[in-house]
């Protein structure tokens, strides 16, 4: 088990130091010692989410820091080029936001989605781009 648990976060680790590039699985499971499909069962298993949806969030999560840092949408768009990049927004309520896109005709990807670290909805621009719009979860009280 903690071989396994190893030869995951590696492939993680891997995953994090490339996010801005396609998802490689074959490489991945290289990395991981073990098949494709075993690799994407595994790390499931191991970090509760699949490697395409850990790819997704890390790269919200990045585009968030570079909006937070007070770069432009478009800036954050532009330097991660035409690679499938995801770029994200937040709001105070996604669900609204959702279905105000939603009566508009806007692409919507993905219906809100509620995980740990929020909600969020995904949807495609005119010109193919993905954006994620994000209703980060409030922290843990502490005390």
């Amino acid at each position: 088990m903690e071989q396994r648990n190893r030869r995951m976060l590696r492939a993680r680790d891997r995953m994090d130091r490339t996010f801005a590039e396609p998802l490689d699985i074959p490489a991945l499971a290289s990395v991981a010692g073990c098949s494709e499909a075993h690799f994407i069962r595994t790390f499931g298993a191991v970090f509760g989410e699949t490697p395409h949806r850990y790819l997704q969030r890390r790269r919200v999560e990045r585009a968030m820091h570079l909006l937070r840092e007070g770069r432009s949408v478009t800036d954050v768009c532009f330097a991660k080029g035409a690679s499938g990049f995801t770029a994200g927004f937040t709001t105070s309520n996604c669900q609204k936001v959702y279905e105000n896109l939603k009566a508009k005709g806007v692409d919507i990807t993905q219906e809100p989605v509620t995980h740990f670290y929020g909600t969020d909805i995904g949807i495609r621009d005119p010109f193919g781009n993905h954006l994620r719009i994000v209703q980060l979860a409030d922290p843990p009280r502490q005390g």
